[in-house]
């Protein structure tokens, strides 16, 4: 299966926070981890946040981390709602993702 840039960079980004947790991560810090503009991070973490795949908390100790367990996260909703987002126009995509949990990636 082939990842488009956009899907690479948001799971780089997911997996940055999942790797993270229980801490926090800002958008200054998973910009700098990834080589990625501040801007484009942004926008990123919005797609996956809207995903309901991460919460923000504001404050000293703010940050993004993930908003469920990562073993409940299955990286196919995520494909998923990122095609969604990218209105991207191969609609056989979405039936070929497959299905797996982020903790296995760390284990």
């Amino acid at each position: 299966m082939k990842f488009s840039t956009q899907e690479e960079y948001g799971l780089r980004c997911l997996l940055r926070i999942c790797k993270a947790e229980p801490k926090g991560l800002t958008i200054t810090e998973i910009s700098g981890m990834e080589g990625l503009s501040t801007a484009h991070v942004g926008k990123l973490l919005r797609i996956l946040r809207m995903g309901e795949f991460i919460d923000s908390e504001r404050g000293q100790n703010g940050g993004y981390k993930l908003s469920r367990p990562a073993e409940k996260i299955i990286i196919g909703e995520f494909l998923v709602q990122t095609v969604i987002n990218e209105k991207v126009r191969h609609p056989r995509k979405i039936g070929r993702i497959l299905e797996f949990g982020l903790r296995p990636c760390f284990g």
